[in-house]
């Protein structure tokens, strides 16, 4: 139901395979398929590597996997369809699978087919999305009824009973204790349903970055005196993770649990950090879940109120799938440990939910990269004339192919760009003018030094165009730092995520 904890730290398998798989086919509709100087074959092309493009945003994406994966998926699907209806239109028989891949009317089928199944497939994501925020506000709202029921309508029900006791005169020291202890009860109910009062967007955007190990240090001091027996394994790691102020109520509720259920030996707490997750483990004595309340931590809480469920679970439960955690429960022996695993993140986490690229982020760049391209690409053409060169990358040298072909090089490398810089925490480089500038010059000789002197040579010679290697020329470089330096003002100018 909610994604794993590293989720959407992971690159998206299924970004990767659209991005791959979309060059293939659109790399194929130009080699040897149809004419490529034909009008027709331009239009497919630029969709083919839009999809490209779009794949490989996708893989670096705040999405989840589930969402890249449902995308793929509707990919795929229109993909194969629109090849398979065309063909079996054309009369073509796909016994011969070359038959089917080396027809020029299949190819550019299939290339719409698959643009036209991201479109459904991210349609088809946003309402499973949808679906899942619905289903957690269905449970946040049955939980608040449950514990504003249980502990708000029972300490009022206490205090006005005492109350009464004290107007008559009965053991006043005894009522006044009752009277502040079921206040105290009410207090920490309210604070405690501080969260389930948030909508998603609410949570969103109070998620932030957490000390784990100062939590920890809280939580002890919170819990009752319990006579020595929880043990935190030390030291605890001053690790960041993804949370908010409600962070405290996991550990309390997890080790309050724990004691109320277990008599004897000690509870175990340990703080385990790994690469981009925190491993938060409580290990105590005996079996002290019910395997109601297991259901519960692993899958979510029920639609409907269950009295022998104590609402602690349900707590736990939400706010790590909140926070994109996940709990795992283990026995080992005769102990029975409940694991928390938690995002790590930085001081200053990147806005929203999920870390990643923001897709705001990536249309920035690719409007960057479009402006970048269309100036380099007008000095390459009045100048060398190199444009139609571009075009013979993908077995067609005319200029409308080398132009499509070029502005897709400039999109691409300007998402690049964006997507390291904020996957690596130095988007603050694109903060002031000189260092923005900077960075663009810097990345268009970069780019002139390995792309246009050794792969597009390469790249050229592999498809029968002789062309030196090193290919090192004085007026690509000058073009490549004029489009590093427009990229860097474009991208100085839009409103991109920095870093504080």
């Amino acid at each position: 139901m909610f994604p794993s904890a590293g989720d959407e730290l992971a690159v998206k398998p299924a970004g990767v395979a659209i991005a791959v798989s979309g060059f293939v086919v659109t790399r194929g509709l130009l080699s040897g398929v149809g004419g490529p100087t034909a009008v027709g074959s331009v239009v497919p092309l630029a969709l083919g590597l839009g999809v490209v493009v779009y794949g490989a945003s996708l893989s670096v994406s705040t999405h989840s996997r589930r969402y890249a994966r449902t995308v793929g998926l509707w990919y795929l699907l229109g993909t194969l369809a629109s090849a398979a209806i065309v063909a079996a239109g054309s009369g073509i028989s796909p016994t011969p699978f070359l038959g089917l891949v080396t027809d020029a009317t299949v190819v550019s089928a299939a290339v719409v087919g698959g643009g036209a199944g991201i479109l459904i497939g991210t349609r088809s994501g946003r309402n499973q999305r949808q679906h899942q925020h619905l289903d957690q506000q269905t449970h946040q709202v049955t939980l608040l009824q449950r514990m504003l029921r249980h502990e708000v309508l029972n300490g009022l029900t206490a205090i006005r009973g005492h109350a009464g006791l004290l107007t008559q005169g009965h053991d006043a020291g005894r009522s006044l204790e009752a009277v502040e202890s079921n206040a105290d009860r009410i207090e920490r109910t309210v604070e405690d349903v501080g969260f389930l009062v948030r909508t998603v967007d609410d949570t969103a955007a109070a998620l932030g970055a957490v000390d784990l190990a100062e939590v920890v240090t809280r939580c002890k001091e919170r819990l009752p005196a319990d006579d020595g027996r929880v043990v935190v394994t030390e030291p605890v790691p001053s690790v960041m993770v993804r949370g908010d102020d409600h962070l405290d109520t996991v550990v309390a509720e997890l080790v309050t649990m724990a004691l109320d259920r277990t008599e004897d030996g000690a509870l175990t707490l340990d703080v385990t950090p790994a690469t981009q997750t925190v491993d938060l483990t409580l290990t105590g004595p005996g079996d002290w879940l019910t395997e109601v309340e297991r259901t519960v931590l692993l899958e979510g809480p029920p639609e409907y109120d269950r009295p022998d469920i104590g609402y602690g679970v349900s707590i736990v439960r939400l706010l790590v799938a909140r926070y994109g955690g996940t709990l795992r429960i283990t026995e080992d022996g005769d102990d029975l440990s409940v694991t928390a695993e938690l995002l790590r993140t930085t001081e200053n986490p990147p806005p929203g939910e999920s870390p990643g690229v923001a897709a705001g982020d990536l249309w920035y760049a690719a409007l960057a990269g479009l402006g970048a391209g269309v100036v380099m690409g007008g000095l390459l053409q009045v100048f060398t004339g190199g444009i139609t060169v571009i075009g013979a990358l993908y077995g067609g040298q005319s200029l409308a192919v080398g132009w499509v072909a070029h502005l897709f090089h400039s999109v691409l490398f300007s998402a690049v760009l964006i997507g390291t810089l904020q996957e690596s925490g130095l988007e603050r480089m694109l903060g002031t003018p000189h260092e923005t500038l900077g960075l663009g010059v810097g990345y268009g000789a970069l780019l002139w030094l390995v792309g246009a002197g050794l792969v597009m040579p390469a790249w050229l010679n592999a498809a029968g165009i002789a062309t030196p290697i090193p290919n090192l020329q004085l007026p690509s470089l000058a073009v490549h730092l004029i489009w590093g330096g427009v990229l860097s003002g474009l991208l100085h100018l839009l409103p991109i995520t920095r870093s504080s």
